[in-house]
């Protein structure tokens, strides 16, 4: 597959940035925590590439002095599956809105040799109008449909063919960003998930939360144009409601393990090593209750790099799943019919929370609040917290009969954390584009 390259030019820029930034961190490494020398990472990469935010600038002024056509032309990139449901709500007002052109791209997953496109699998179950992006050994030309925005919610310029990197789109649309996570937290993993190596190309980044919206800010700030524009008007994601063919009269247990292990030190723990054999014999013992297991898409091949579990050991346990009458191993692309059909959810650390606590489903959270953003602890008070198996069998059997006592709590929160409710977060962001396009 090919997968085009980078100039000369840019192969240079990025070594002699890198090699800088390396050395630059080296001599700082000694005593800093994994928060303190990710953000330390970042604030590096901007003053380094700052000047590309001022080059991002240039080309959207570009884009905003072109004649205005009849219809906005709007592309979503999809590559990662999993992150399909951040855009979806937006997608879909988009696609019904005679006011739009919309295209949805699925891209190959680089890294597979052969080549598959799990995004073009699941999307084209959804929709009848998906691109595959790489077919007949040939990519499709973006740049034949003109877009005045391109939407992205993985923002991670590795995974994306040469052409298709918002470096590249920027120069003719303007990169809009929604995250394909709710982030709780200001620790490691945001500054990893908000790089500014994408950051940089953004004309519109649509914050989840305040929290995030005021961490940015500094990289958003600008004294003499309007962008890039940072909005906060919602995570879309929770305009979303399960279709009554994904619910469940069945009792259904969803437990959803984290994907790291000891050795990623200033990370949230999978507790996977410690339940599993647990959550087997308790489908054994309650044979009128399904158990979904939905590990996190990376835990089997990190258990794997880092010595946690040998092949053989996943293989068995896999086994033991497809064996079990009343056990499914959700390993589909989405997830969201699993949380559709759960009862009762128990969870490691995750960026799913937010969606449980939206849809009110009853949640067992299996770690703590430490470095939990304001919204985050409002979700955290309405949870059921366990440390132990005894913890969680204990509440799994509460909720299982119908004792939810949590379920009030819930509900006051929710107001707390959705304020002007669900169901128009979409409608607001693509009221911002039609804005933005048009002018207010």
């Amino acid at each position: 597959m090919d997968k085009s390259q980078p100039s000369k030019i840019e192969k240079i820029r990025r070594f002699v940035h890198q090699k800088t930034k390396n050395l630059f961190l080296f001599a700082l490494k000694s005593g800093l925590s994994p928060q303190q020398y990710a953000k330390m990472s970042y604030i590096f990469d901007y003053f380094f590439e700052r000047k590309e935010i001022s080059l991002t600038r240039k080309y959207i002024a570009r884009i905003s002095a072109r004649p205005r056509k009849n219809r906005i032309t709007v592309a979503f990139m999809v590559v990662n599956p999993a992150t399909w449901n951040s855009l979806r709500a937006v997608y879909e007002t988009m696609a019904s809105n005679p006011l739009f052109q919309v295209y949805l791209v699925a891209q190959p997953d680089l890294r597979d040799p052969e080549g598959r496109n799990p995004a073009y699998a699941l999307l084209s179950s959804l929709y009848s109008a998906v691109i595959n992006a790489f077919e007949h050994q040939k990519w499709f030309d973006i740049t034949a449909v003109s877009p005045d925005y391109v939407f992205y919610s993985y923002p991670y310029e590795h995974a994306y063919y040469e052409a298709y990197k918002a470096r590249e789109m920027r120069k003719y649309a303007k990169i809009c960003l929604i995250q394909y996570g709710y982030n709780f937290e200001q620790d490691a993993t945001f500054y990893i998930s908000h790089n500014f190596n994408f950051l940089k190309n953004v004309a519109l980044f649509f914050a989840a939360n305040e929290t995030i919206q005021q961490c940015l800010k500094p990289l958003f700030r600008s004294l003499t144009s309007p962008y890039p524009r940072l909005l906060h008007l919602g995570y879309p994601l929770f305009d979303w409601d399960p279709p009554a063919s994904q619910t469940s009269d069945r009792p259904c247990i969803l437990w959803t393990p984290r994907w790291t292990s000891s050795a990623q030190k200033g990370n949230k723990q999978s507790h996977f090593i410690d339940y599993y054999r647990s959550f087997l014999s308790f489908a054994r013992q309650h044979p009128e209750v399904t158990l979904i297991i939905r590990p996190h898409p990376l835990m089997f091949s990190n258990f794997l790099e880092t010595g946690v579990m040998t092949q053989d050991q996943i293989d068995a346990f896999k086994a033991q799943c497809r064996e079990s009458p009343n056990i499914e191993l959700d390993e589909q692309a989405d997830y969201f019919p699993g949380i559709s059909r759960a009862s009762a959810i128990v969870s490691d650390f995750s960026a799913l929370l937010a969606e449980y606590f939206v849809l009110n489903k009853p949640v067992i959270y299996c770690d703590g609040h430490r470095g939990f953003s304001k919204e985050a602890l409002i979700m955290d008070a309405s949870l059921y917290h366990a440390r132990s198996w005894e913890e969680i069998e204990r509440r799994l059997l509460q909720l299982l009969s119908g004792h939810d006592e949590m379920k009030e709590k819930r509900l006051q929160a929710l107001k707390q954390f959705l304020p002007e409710g669900r169901g128009s977060i979409a409608e607001r962001i693509v009221e911002s584009i039609k804005e933005d396009h048009y002018g207010a």
